[in-house]
C-alpha cells in the first residue's frame, strides 16, 4: 500500500482538514463597514460581539486584512512650522 511505502500513518494520509467557512463572518463585515466606512477592526469587533453572537477575533481579523478594509492611520493636522521673523520679542 501507497501508505506504507510513504512511511506515513493511514489517519494521516486521509486527514482532511476542515476549516469553517468565512461566508457568515464576511457577511456580517460588509454590512457593518457599508454603514461605518471609518471605523476600523477593533470597533467593529466589538460591534458585532455585542449582537450576540460568539467572536473569534483573529479570524474576524484574517477576513478583515483579507477583504482589504483596513483603513491608514489617522496622523492628525500637520504641524505648523514657526517662522522667525526677526523681530525682537
Amino acid at each position: 500500500m501507497l501508505v506504507e511505502v510513504a512511511g506515513l500513518s493511514r489517519s494521516v494520509f486521509y486527514y482532511k482538514h476542515k476549516r469553517p467557512l468565512d461566508d457568515e463572518v464576511i457577511d456580517a463585515l460588509l454590512a457593518l463597514v457599508e454603514r461605518h466606512q471609518r471605523w476600523g477592526l477593533p470597533k467593529l469587533f466589538k460591534r458585532l460581539r455585542n449582537k450576540g453572537k460568539p467572536r473569534n477575533k483573529k479570524r474576524d481579523e484574517r477576513v478583515y486584512n483579507m477583504l482589504k478594509l483596513n483603513l491608514r492611520p489617522w496622523r492628525g493636522k500637520p504641524k505648523q512650522i514657526r517662522v522667525d521673523n526677526g523681530l525682537p520679542i
